[in-house]
């Protein structure tokens, strides 16, 4: 691939990236956002039929079609059982779900990269959307006048939350920041120069001001919590053995904390008490695909089941009012088929350079925190956690298809 090319090609993956995680939130309604799914589908079609003329030894119909049912299920099965449930127009509801066309990044990596697009600098561009996003959400924070917004009411104010103790506070691009803060970390222990260092002695510093006045304790906890149990659970093959061993116990301890979580959650916060409420009585009544996508711009959850009512508010049962059982056991399936892929890839690829790969780490913790939150928040059923997905899926068969060349000769 000549030059010229690999750098269109990085302007389109920063843009896919830096708009995918919610880089355009405060900017003309988020409608930038577009721009992203329309650079992941010029990139998908540009990849596809370029391999399909060249006829690599790829298996180019299974990268090819994977993506479009799985999109096409969760965009087209929810929009016609909400019209179904509501007499809603179904084009609204098909729109309201056209974020799951991210999901088409993951076989699009893979086609650029067979290509003669290098994974190393696709992990650069990465990188510094990642940080394009820190900076751009720290422009905005202190440019916006948070308190006149909220009280002001529309779009923007929808990107403010307040309480008493926390103030006002701007909605940030948590998963971006979530994986630069454990890039940087990792990067500490690496074999860097000292111009690196510094800048990401730099960074390090926004992001912990960043993570700081969002006071987001969960995913602090969570982060916190991940890289604990790395070293315990997922740093070598042999430790599969203690997961085996371990995961009774785990889920026992689960249950008790789930069990004791949903009494607690029941008496201090009514609101999302009754949500879960109604989310499981219409589970009951509609069990295999759920009550289907709502749309902003037709019938809303709200008009039906009362104001406060937000599935995205009740984790894994909010996932399955909306598609049912079988979207929530295909939920299921890619949460921990993903965490098999970028375990695995990380294994590899220390095995193979002895060392450790700063963006397949930090992917990797941010994965063990999604799985041990799955119960609360369902990362992968949104925009940044498909994208995060998206490259999970690609980066490891890039990286796949690179240690068995490198067996083979």
């Amino acid at each position: 691939m000549v030059e010229s090319k690999k750098r269109i090609i990085d302007i389109a993956f920063l843009i896919i990236f830096f708009f995918g995680y919610k880089g355009g939130l405060y900017i003309l309604n988020n409608r930038l956002q577009e721009l992203g799914f329309l650079m992941t589908l010029i990139l998908f079609l540009y990849g596809a039929s370029k391999l399909a003329i060249e006829k690599e030894e790829i298996n180019w119909q299974w990268w090819f079609w994977s993506a479009p049912l799985f999109v096409g299920y969760f965009v087209i099965v929810p929009a016609v059982v909400f019209y179904l449930h509501t007499g809603s127009n179904a084009l609204f509801s098909f729109f309201a779900s056209r974020e799951f066309i991210v999901a088409f990044l993951a076989p699009t990596i893979y086609f650029i990269y067979k290509l003669g697009y290098p994974t190393e600098r696709l992990e650069a561009v990465f990188v510094v959307s990642l940080l394009l996003l820190l900076l751009n959400y720290l422009f905005f924070y202190f440019y916006l006048d948070l308190e006149a917004i909220y009280r002001k009411g529309g779009y923007l104010s929808i990107q403010i939350s307040y309480d008493e103790w926390r103030g006002y506070r701007l909605k940030a691009p948590a998963t971006a920041l979530y994986i630069l803060t454990i890039f940087c970390m990792v990067n500490f222990f690496q074999r860097v120069r000292w111009v690196k260092r510094f800048i990401l002695l730099l960074v390090f510093c926004l992001l912990c001001y960043v993570w700081s006045i969002r006071m987001a304790r969960n995913q602090i906890a969570a982060m916190i919590v991940s890289t604990l149990l790395y070293p315990l659970f997922f740093s070598r093959p042999n430790r599969i053995n203690l997961i085996i061993f371990a995961s009774p116990v785990i889920l026992f301890l689960m249950t008790l904390l789930t069990e004791t979580f949903v009494d607690v959650f029941m008496e201090a916060d009514k609101i999302r008490a009754n949500s879960y409420r109604i989310a499981v009585d219409i589970i009951e009544q509609n069990p295999l695909f759920g009550f289907g996508q709502q749309s902003r711009e037709g019938v809303s959850y709200t008009s039906i089941f009362g104001k406060g009512f937000y599935p995205s508010d009740i984790g894994l049962i909010g996932l399955l009012f909306r598609f049912g059982i079988v979207g929530g056991m295909t939920y299921l399936f890619f949460v921990f088929y993903l965490l098999v892929r970028i375990v695995k890839v990380n294994w590899y690829f220390k095995f193979v350079f002895e060392q450790l790969n700063p963006v397949l780490w930090s992917l990797l913790i941010w994965m063990i925190g999604a799985v041990l939150n799955t119960w609360l928040k369902t990362e992968f059923a949104y925009i940044p956690g498909l994208m995060t997905g998206s490259l999970i899926i690609g980066l490891s068969a890039c990286y796949r298809d690179k240690f068995q060349q490198d067996l083979s000769e």
